[in-house]
């Protein structure tokens, strides 16, 4: 192995290292900022806007009910 084969090797290395430093701290930022949001994660968001559609259909339904029945 030449110099420059090993210099290159251990940029690489240092690179890699960096980026997953980088990828760790924004994790952690992401899920901090979840936290501070009240722990919403990606289902008790789906979840949330399920109920709403539930509720807005439910709505429809007794408004055009009314309708009908007038």
């Amino acid at each position: 192995m030449t110099t420059n084969s090993i210099v290159l090797i251990v940029v690489a290395i240092l690179v890699a290292l960096a980026l997953a430093g980088v990828v760790a701290i924004f994790s952690r930022k992401f899920r901090s900022d979840r936290r501070l949001l009240g722990g919403a994660t990606v289902l008790g968001e789906m979840a949330a806007d399920a109920a709403v559609i539930q509720h807005r259909d439910d709505l429809r339904a007794q408004h055009e009910g009314r309708l009908a029945d007038d």
